[in-house]
């Protein structure tokens, strides 16, 4: 599925209204992001990362940085 700009333009100031443990939250788009989606997607990278690393996988922090940082450095080396 392709995302056209215009679906996304004015995202930021959009009203959004979730609903947890029965409390609702309003945010605009960007404190959205910022504020709630950024710091889940942090929590929950971190908690599957030290649940394998209690679980003895080799992982580093290469691994938890991904796959852009690996391109960087393939081009530096070059």
């Amino acid at each position: 599925m392709r995302i056209k700009p215009e679906q996304i333009n004015g995202a930021e100031n959009r009203i959004i209204e979730i609903e947890i443990r029965k409390t609702k939250l309003e945010f605009t788009g960007s404190d959205f992001l910022q504020n709630f989606v950024t710091p889940n997607v942090y929590f929950h990278l971190s908690i599957a990362y030290g649940i394998l690393r209690a679980k003895n996988i080799d992982l580093g922090k290469i691994d938890y940085l991904g796959h852009s940082i690996l391109q960087k450095r393939k081009r530096l080396s070059q």
